[in-house]
């Protein structure tokens, strides 16, 4: 088997806030922790854990980053400061970082490429909440639910053709960023992924790290990433 080479780096988009109380911010670390191992055996490199406020093309050229991945977004998306997303935005725009945006943090992307994020709507009479402890009262997508693929040909895409991935979130996108593919959608939340033209710039709605044995259409997501980054040499 070939040998992977470089190093990653798995980027925490979580606000301030949840980091500085001390009944979450625990349980949260190691949740993303538990995540970028699960990159790092996937990927066959080191990972390197930073927050958001702590990443750009420095970092990415002093630690040799191949590849970037970009968490989802716990709460406080409406407190965010997008002054202190000036790293991220110069990776944008150098366009020269592979990046895998996920949930929250696609839509981050999103949202600083120039496209609005609102939420889902509001749930209406006798219509199902599958959280509601989450966003009381507001539509989700939630669980393990198929994606609609329109452009197949993708290599983020790769050996899948409706795959099933992990959702959750109560805001999305609500147009395809300006300079970018719209790659899936699903008829509950149109912008399920996206490509920044000309790159290896990625944003989905879905969570494809939480993939599962039952659900594995995640781990081949990411494998196909880490392998279009050039992380991983392709199969042979």
């Amino acid at each position: 088997m070939a040998q992977a080479r470089g190093m990653i780096g798995f980027v925490d988009m979580a606000h301030p806030l949840l980091l500085a109380d001390p009944q979450r911010s625990e349980q949260h670390l190691g949740r993303r922790l538990a995540v970028a191992q699960r990159l790092q055996a996937l990927a066959g490199v080191p990972c390197l854990y930073q927050h958001y406020r702590q990443i750009d093309q420095d970092v990415v050229d002093r630690w040799g980053l191949q590849a970037l991945i970009l968490s989802g977004i716990p709460s406080h998306w409406r407190s965010y400061d997008w002054a202190e997303f000036a790293g991220i935005r110069s990776l944008l725009t150098a366009r020269t970082t592979p990046i895998l945006a996920v949930c929250g943090g696609s839509q981050v992307v999103g949202h600083l490429l120039g496209a609005p994020v609102s939420r889902l709507g509001r749930i209406q009479p006798g219509e199902p909440d599958p959280k509601p402890d989450y966003m009381a009262g507001w539509r989700k997508e939630w669980g393990y639910l198929p994606l609609d693929i329109l452009a197949p040909a993708d290599p983020l895409f790769a050996n899948l053709t409706a795959p099933s991935v992990f959702l959750a979130h109560g805001r999305a996108l609500k147009a395809t960023p300006p300079g970018c593919t719209l790659l899936a959608t699903r008829s509950t939340s149109r912008i399920q992924g996206f490509r920044l033209d000309g790159t290896m710039i990625y944003g989905l709605q879905s969570h494809p790290e939480l993939y599962t044995d039952e659900h594995p259409d995640g781990r081949t997501i990411l494998t196909n990433f880490f392998t279009l980054a050039g992380v991983v040499p392709p199969a042979a």
